[in-house]
């Protein structure tokens, strides 16, 4: 039994308990964590793994706090998150470097015009101020803390913990990142209080190999063209829930147990799908893309092979008019083709081509405007020599390869735009399809050009001209195959006009004198 205590000891038990007891209050109000956080946890599969939270700072609703925590075994790969639902004016955090090194993880502020490599912002990183050849709109980036930390846990309960690794891997650690960005007011214009978020993720680059190394400005590659843990993604976060921490200390240490990989801490305030009434005005944004995508989808997968049927499937007679519905269609479908590309112009801000989509599209809407030329030429031509020249050939290939590269510009564009391999199998199938049934249509018109043309010359032999000599008709030579009768008629109706002339002038001669 131990002995009382001295009116003095209690003092002093009493002073410690509040010393003791304030301490830990304090080292408790020191700590803080985000209010939302959205995570991927794939670090175990080889695939994408980061969180990233939000908060306010202390009575500004201008100046938020970024939180970002990337698990990493190894030195390859860049990992990345922006504002916005696009490359196109996002503020991007690209988080790279070498873990378990004393140098911190590098933290690269970027922005880009649209689906191009990004370029540096000015910033303020942790070794001083960045000068990028942009900045940032309304606002100043500031990086706060950037360390490596090495991921401990246990196996079973009672043991100690020991660094967390994958088989075959080396130790996980995690990047732990905090940015301060003053006066950008994220999610200021949203609606229904959320605001889209995008990331991307490339595991294969490798920074030790290139000239730039783990600069802050290194030239990145390119993500893998995939959407979820393959290459890119877009999530919304709930600003009025960041905006809860309105008023309260933003300082001293974060609290990263948040982020650990655990179920309930992978959607906090955050959602993988516009919530409702989130979505009116990423929809009106992203809208030019699916017109781009819609419009030349019916020019190329439609239109264009149209123009070829119903040269070939039109009826003959003095009333049909082959030609005229060929190039009526195809005019239509090259307009269509031009307007989307337009519209793509629109989307990328009329930058340089940047991807093979882009170069492609280019070329095939020079092509299309050539190609209207040729045609032109080619019929103007034809009237008069009533056979085929370099330029009716020259006509036909290249509208050939025009469709065969719009084609496959199509599922290239499906592939920059992030739809997934079964919507490009879908597609490929289409694809494959017509022009295999566009061939074989092609193929049997021929033919059937060739037998009508032996049968028109086996018919004149047996009316007993076939020592004459007879001129082919042209119509089938138009082109390729039988492409049309349009300038046949147009013989036929010249030389019908031609005959009554001079029948009108021998009738008035035959007035005039009385004579024949």
């Amino acid at each position: 039994m131990m002995p009382p205590l001295s009116k003095w000891g209690v003092v002093l038990l009493s002073a410690a308990t509040l010393i003791t007891g304030g301490a830990a209050s304090a080292s408790s109000s020191s700590s803080y964590a985000p209010k939302v956080q959205y995570c991927q946890f794939g670090h175990s599969q080889s695939e994408i793994d980061f969180c990233m939270g939000l908060m306010n700072n202390n009575n500004n609703d201008t100046t938020q706090h970024l939180f970002m925590s990337v698990r990493k075994s190894s030195t390859k790969g860049w990992t990345a998150i922006g504002t916005g639902e696009s490359m196109t004016d996002s503020l991007m955090f690209i988080v790279y470097g070498s873990p378990g090194e004393s140098r911190a993880p590098v933290v690269s502020v970027r922005t880009a015009g649209g689906h191009e490599k990004p370029r540096v912002v000015g910033f303020e990183s942790l070794s001083g101020i960045v000068d990028g050849k942009e900045q940032v709109k309304n606002g100043r980036v500031k990086v706060v803390k950037a360390f490596w930390e090495e991921l401990r846990s246990k196996r079973h309960e009672g043991e100690d913990e020991e660094s967390e690794s994958t088989e075959g891997k080396e130790p996980s650690f995690a990047a732990r990142v905090e940015v301060v960005c003053e006066g950008c007011g994220w999610g200021e214009d949203t609606e229904g209080g959320y605001m889209p978020w995008i990331w991307a993720w490339n595991e294969r680059q490798d920074f030790m190999d290139s000239e730039d190394g783990f600069d802050i400005g290194a030239m990145l590659h390119m993500h893998r063209h995939h959407v979820g843990s393959g290459g890119f993604g877009g999530f919304w976060v709930d600003m009025d829930k960041v905006k809860e921490g309105k008023g309260k200390d933003v300082g001293g240490d974060v609290d990263w147990s948040v982020f650990e990989a655990k179920k309930e801490n992978e959607r906090v305030g955050t959602s993988d799908v516009p919530p409702v009434g989130a979505g009116a005005g990423w929809l009106r944004k992203w809208s030019w893309v699916k017109v781009h995508g819609l419009m030349m989808v019916i020019g190329f997968l439609i239109m264009f092979p149209l123009g070829v049927v119903v040269m070939r499937m039109t009826p003959k007679g003095r009333n049909s008019s082959p030609f005229k519905r060929h190039w009526r269609v195809q005019m239509a479908a090259t307009v269509l083709a031009v307007a989307g590309a337009v519209v793509g112009g629109v989307i990328s801000r009329w930058r340089m081509p940047t991807t093979v989509h882009q170069w492609l599209g280019a070329s095939i809407v020079m092509a299309l405007l050539l190609q209207a030329v040729l045609g032109w030429r080619h019929h103007m031509v034809f009237l008069r020599i009533k056979r085929r020249t370099w330029i009716s050939y020259g006509h036909i290939w290249l509208g050939r390869g025009i469709v065969a590269g719009g084609l496959v510009n199509i599922l290239l564009g499906m592939r920059l735009s992030g739809h997934g391999a079964w919507n490009m199998a879908a597609v490929g199938a289409v694809v494959l399809v017509q022009v295999v049934g566009l061939a074989y249509f092609v193929w049997r018109a021929q033919r059937r050009a060739e037998v009508e043309k032996q049968v028109a010359k086996l018919s004149s032999e047996v009316e007993g001209h076939a020592l004459m000599p007879r001129e082919s008709t042209a119509s089938n030579d138009y082109f390729a195959i039988e492409m049309s009768e349009d300038d046949s008629d147009n013989d036929s109706d010249a030389s019908n006009k031609e005959a009554t002339k001079h029948a009108k002038g021998y009738d008035a001669r035959r007035s005039g004198d009385g004579k024949v």
